[in-house]
């Protein structure tokens, strides 16, 4: 049904080019953050967060134990949170 599900132009026409300038910058921001991380703490942000990897997957993956992995997960989100708040104020 055409009235339910709407293509990224619909949502482009709606925000405006201030708006989708705003996110690009905020997602290049991100991606610096994420890219500044130490390696095996960005591997497993990224194979959890965003590949949809389990936890337990990545702790085999990257030989290291689940509380490893929930520690990297846990500082790069502190890590995210703290740099997102200073480039917000």
């Amino acid at each position: 049904d055409s009235s339910t599900s709407r293509g990224l132009g619909d949502v482009y026409k709606r925000q405006g080019p201030h708006h989708i300038a705003q996110a690009r910058s905020s997602l290049r921001d991100l991606l610096r953050l994420i890219d500044a991380l130490p390696r095996q703490q960005r591997e497993i942000f990224i194979g959890v967060r965003i590949e949809g990897m389990l936890q337990s997957e990545a702790a085999a993956r990257y030989g290291v134990s689940g509380r490893i992995v929930r520690r990297h997960l846990r500082d790069v989100h502190r890590h995210v949170d703290s740099q997102a708040a200073r480039l917000l104020a």
